[in-house]
């Protein structure tokens, strides 16, 4: 594919879209990919997992 023609796609498809919808869509995007992550590499680590609580005293 031609890197300009992709370079107009994703500047008309910018255009096009409504940016609070857009937010609402990369925000839907991250909570479905934190939910779906190894508890391990997860942000929000509920209390009682002990094998991170164990690393963040030392």
């Amino acid at each position: 594919m031609d890197p300009s023609l992709k370079q107009r796609e994703e500047e008309k498809r910018e255009r096009a879209s409504d940016p609070v919808k857009r937010w609402k869509q990369i925000q839907s995007a991250i909570t479905w990919a934190e939910a779906n992550m190894k508890p391990e590499f997860r942000r929000n680590v509920p209390c009682g997992f002990a094998g991170v609580s164990r690393r963040l005293e030392k």
